[in-house]
């Protein structure tokens, strides 16, 4: 199973959990905590890649700690050494189109995506299907926003995101109804989101 740490997720995905098994997930705490243990992952990382430089693992979780830690070139880099190396690695190929999305390259990252999609496992596809409907919403896509958020549901429908970004563009789309019922159901998971509470105000007039 391919692992890898994941990069600041709640930047793009706040609030959906990914369960692409494998995953080595970093739990950062505020302050000067955080940053010790960036640094310490840092380190520990460039020690894999320099004793394993042909370690795909390696390089993805150097890469995703520079990101971590604001410095975009060199995650970048790293990352696209892992897939360089391993060019099946859908979470490698998932965690640069994020990284490239966190410097504005929406086109670059959408390729990543589907690129990712078509090998991520059924049952595991639907956060990066989130993704990509997410950058076609941003970009005024709303017919591909709606196609990629519906994959994203039917490969799991119990993710609040989801469900609201789907309210999103049937809003944005003129469908009033259809957009309060997404947000209804979205606030069978996260009823306290003040965003949530609000778009359920904004179409129940």
């Amino acid at each position: 199973m391919i692992k890898v740490i994941n990069i600041a997720i709640g930047i793009v995905i706040v609030a959906l959990v990914l369960v692409t098994g494998g995953l080595v997930y970093s739990y950062l705490k505020p302050g000067s905590e955080a940053g010790s243990k960036l640094d310490y992952d840092l380190e520990q990382w460039q020690a894999e890649v320099d004793a394993k430089p042909d370690s795909a693992v390696a390089h993805a979780n150097l890469g995703a700690t520079y990101m971590e830690r604001g410095e975009t070139d060199a995650g970048i880099r790293e990352l696209k050494i892992a897939v360089d190396l391993a060019p099946e690695g859908y979470t490698y190929l998932f965690q640069l189109g994020l990284a490239y999305e966190q410097t504005g390259d929406a086109g670059g990252a959408l390729d990543l995506y589907k690129r990712a999609l078509e090998l991520y496992p059924i049952g595991e596809k639907y956060p990066v299907s989130y993704q990509i409907a997410n950058v076609y919403l941003q970009q005024g896509d709303l017919a591909a926003a709606r196609d990629y958020i519906q994959q994203s549901l039917a490969d799991n429908d119990g993710i609040w995101n989801a469900h609201y970004l789907l309210g999103e563009i049937l809003e944005k789309s003129g469908d009033i109804a259809g957009a309060r019922a997404q947000y209804q159901e979205a606030a069978k998971y996260n009823p306290t989101d003040l965003n949530l509470q609000q778009a359920l105000v904004r179409t129940s007039a």
